[in-house]
């Protein structure tokens, strides 16, 4: 079925518009990239350390900027051309990525590098994610926005299916370092189709002309709003808990792939995709199906996720190694 005839159901409807749809494709391939190289970085950085606490360690650097720049990237957004605020951001991810792949491929590479790369993704991934968000009202019309947010978190998620097992396969087939060296290279390509796209898409996505308040109070103007709303404050609670708590597994993946699992780099991008087909079922459905009861929907969701992690972290079967 073509891209126009999945327009026609309810679940792609977002699909229609034209520039939506050039901007999800692209949107597809490169984050595609990016998941080849969270696959790959994760697998190198275990294979530089053998240290569990340094996959922490190298997150918590991606992280950190991320979340408290997370506010401030909203206000960014808000005031940009948010099509000129993406093609910054990519362009930055673009430039960590080719630092990597020469890095590693000239055998170059160490833990510190990586740190110090981590935290300018983190930075420009503050201002990338509100940039997304708010240049989708911009592509579809009204009815379809719920639609086209939820096609957006699908690619997301989607691309988790995808990106993880190449690079598994990669590194596996190339072995030591050059196998994640490809994998940063071939990230590094797959950006130009968003920044091109976002380049030729006529669509004005500049601010409005009404008079702002300082930054600073906008910033203070949202905590206040969130902290008055029980039900988004209790929502944002839950999304922090499980996003310290219980995201946190695939963190730790290359240490239960190779010395738990023993699957080496091959199955541990097929561990990675199988996160990432779970999630694309999730949001496939919700895009599919209306629910009248969301909150209960969250709540099972919240309950199945404790129940599956705990299920996850008692498997220790473990298979033979290739001789």
């Amino acid at each position: 079925m073509t891209l126009s005839g999945l327009a026609a159901t309810h679940t792609f409807s977002a699909l229609r518009h034209a520039h939506y749809r050039q901007f999800w494709i692209a949107g597809l391939i490169s984050l595609t990239g990016s998941w080849i190289q969270i696959t790959a970085q994760q697998w190198l950085i275990y294979d530089l350390t053998g240290s569990p606490l340094m996959l922490g360690t190298v997150t918590m650097a991606n992280t950190i900027p991320t979340m408290a720049l997370a506010l401030f990237g909203g206000v960014v957004a808000d005031r940009s051309e948010k099509r000129h605020l993406l093609m910054a951001t990519q362009s930055t991810f673009m430039a960590v990525a080719a630092a990597l792949a020469v890095l590693t491929l000239t055998g170059r590479i160490a833990i510190w590098h990586i740190l110090a790369l981590s935290v300018v993704t983190g930075i420009a991934g503050a201002m990338d994610m509100p940039g997304r968000q708010s240049l989708i009202p911009h592509l579809v019309r009204r009815e379809d926005l719920v639609n086209a947010i939820a096609l957006h978190s699908a690619v997301f998620n989607g691309s988790r299916i995808v990106g993880p097992a190449v690079a598994g396969l990669i590194i596996d087939q190339l072995g030591g370092r050059t196998g994640p060296g490809w994998c940063f290279a071939i990230n590094t390509v797959s950006y130009v189709a968003l920044i091109a796209t976002l380049a030729r898409i006529p669509v004005d996505s500049r601010p409005t002309g009404s008079e702002r308040a300082h930054v600073l109070r906008e910033v203070r103007d949202g905590v206040a709003y969130t902290w008055q709303h029980p039900v988004l404050r209790t929502f944002l609670g839950l999304l922090a808990i499980v996003g310290v708590f219980g995201i946190s597994y695939t963190i730790l993946m290359p240490v239960f792939a190779r010395d738990v699992l023993r699957v080496q780099a091959h199955g541990f991008g097929m561990l990675m995709t199988a996160s990432g087909l779970g999630a694309t079922i999730g949001v496939l459905t919700l895009a599919s199906v209306r629910p009248r009861n969301l909150g209960m929907v969250v709540a099972g969701a919240y309950t199945a996720t404790v129940a599956l992690l705990a299920a996850f972290a008692l498997s220790t079967r473990k298979h033979a190694s290739k001789p």
